[in-house]
Formats: C-alpha cells, structure tokens, sequence
C-alpha cells in the first residue's frame, strides 16, 4: 500500500478530487484483496483465532467497499 500512496503523491499536477478517487479506488482494491484472503483462511486454515478473525472481516470489508464505491459513483 505505502508503494501505491508514494506513486499517488508522485503524480503532480493531480488534483484533490482526483487523490480522493486514487485513494477510494485502492482502498476498494485492498478490501477485495482482504475478502479473497479471509476466504482462503476459511478454506483452508484450521486455527480458530484465525478463521474468526476472517469470518469477521468479511462482512467489514464488503460494507467497506459498498461505501467507497457509492462514494466514488456519487463523486465522479
């Protein structure tokens, strides 16, 4: 993530509208990757601290996502 802030604040003439949009759309990245993730836990892992912590964070992250992407629909 702290490669993809760095290319953000690398890219000049951006403006504050556009990092907003940079940074939502990452972030949704990031939670998607989060949700694949928890998934493969849950497949997969048998501690149970862990598979909690993946149960957990999978309806975290998917109501994460829908309010970035709303964001982002309503601020284009």
């Amino acid at each position: 993530m702290s490669d993809g802030m760095m290319r953000m604040m690398k890219m000049g003439n951006m403006s504050m509208s556009s990092i907003d949009h940079e940074f939502a759309d990452m972030m949704t990245k990031h939670h998607k990757d989060g949700i694949m993730m928890s998934k493969n836990i849950l497949a997969y892992c048998k501690n149970p601290k862990l598979r909690s912590m993946a149960q957990k964070g999978i309806p975290e992250q998917t109501k994460d996502i829908s309010k970035m992407t709303t964001w982002m629909k309503s601020h284009q």
